[in-house]
């Protein structure tokens, strides 16, 4: 268990690319209710989840996303690469404190992960159509919509490089290879105070 975790965290990137392929509803389910398991400041458990399998629902919320801004036009998924699914994460007005924000990013980590275990790709935004997406999806005015995390059988796999210089943008060689630069872990991690190596 401890390897396959290893192996799914490494194997969790952004993708932006997907295969024509639906996801079944029974998966989105599971993903949804894993994300409802998850931490919650005051067990308030503000957070609500509305997954999108619906062909045509999906492309209407596939329109009012924007994906990966560092690539600009080039990141958005094209003709027949689009995501299948979608899962809105949304905050009840009513329920939601300020650390409510924190809720949402354990829940998302916690479809990110589950989507890269069965198999699929997806990618979390937060630069979408908020309003538009809250009318297709039949929100009411106590449901803020937070984030949405496009779904899908992943046509790409993107991988992890060393950073170089400071330089945080993630970029496509000329054969469309996507590459996620990342700090080291002797830059970020440290053992027993601050700027202290492991052993």
């Amino acid at each position: 268990m401890k390897d396959a975790f290893h192996q799914m965290i490494e194997l969790r990137r952004s993708v932006r690319r997907f295969k024509p392929e639906p996801v079944p509803t029974e998966v989105l389910a599971k993903l949804v209710d894993a994300a409802r398991l998850c931490p919650s400041a005051a067990n308030k458990q503000a957070l609500i989840f509305i997954a999108v399998n619906d062909p045509e629902l999906a492309g209407q919320i596939f329109e009012t996303e924007k994906f990966a801004a560092y690539l600009a036009g080039a990141g958005q998924p094209g003709p027949g690469e689009e995501p299948t699914a979608h899962i809105l994460v949304a905050q009840d007005k009513n329920l939601a404190i300020a650390e409510t924000v924190r809720d949402v990013g354990a829940a998302v980590q916690t479809i990110l992960m589950g989507a890269c275990a069965y198999g699929l790709g997806a990618t979390w935004l937060r630069s979408f159509d908020r309003p538009r997406a809250a009318q297709i999806l039949g929100l009411t005015a106590q449901h803020e919509p937070d984030s949405v995390i496009a779904l899908g059988v992943p046509a790409e796999s993107p991988q992890v490089v060393q950073m170089k210089d400071g330089d945080v943008k993630y970029w496509r060689d000329e054969t469309g290879q996507h590459f996620v630069p990342k700090r080291s872990f002797e830059e970020v991690c440290f053992l027993n105070g601050f700027c202290r190596p492991w052993g």
